[in-house]
């Protein structure tokens, strides 16, 4: 249901579906402009700081061990939708020691070249309706993202390794 000078109408025309869904994710989720510059007042904070040991950051890269994998695969939750690559949280949990030393492989390579894959870097965004009835408005739907499930692994690992750094 598009709206254009308060008078509602349908359409069905794939290029005005794109821009009309493009236009209401982006304003809807607040995505910054380009070129932001920071605050003089804030500008002091992104600085380094000598007062932070930078020593503690230092096991943050290093390769993940068995355990330290295993403790995340756990904790995946299920009943997940899958990633855009079509691999789920189940898949992963419940594959072979061989799988998941493969898995460990290509993550180690993440953390040892700095490079995350490009298609790691993709996202597929559905709108999907809020518990009332929508009647085809986009502004009655609430977006779900679905990332690619090796990238959210290697974040919760990182995550958690940074949690380590500040408890």
């Amino acid at each position: 249901m598009v709206t254009d000078k308060e008078a509602p109408y349908i359409s069905t025309n794939p290029s005005d579906i794109e821009r009309i869904v493009t236009s209401h994710f982006q304003s809807s989720v607040g995505i910054p402009p380009v070129n932001v510059m920071i605050p003089t007042t804030w500008s002091d904070e992104f600085n380094p700081k000598d007062h932070i040991n930078a020593e503690v950051y230092m096991d943050l890269m290093n390769p993940i061990i068995a355990s330290e994998f295993s403790h995340i695969i756990s904790g995946l939750l299920t009943n997940k939708a899958s990633s855009p690559s079509t691999i789920s949280y189940e898949s992963v949990k419940h594959a072979e020691p061989l799988c998941h030393a493969i898995i460990m492989k290509l993550l180690n390579a993440c953390l040892h070249t700095t490079f995350i894959p490009n298609n790691w870097r993709q996202a597929l965004l559905f709108s999907i309706s809020k518990p009332i009835d929508w009647k085809c408005y986009i502004n009655k739907t609430r977006p779900i993202v679905l990332l690619e499930i090796f990238h959210k692994i290697l974040s919760k690992i990182l995550t958690q390794r940074l949690s380590n750094i500040f408890v």
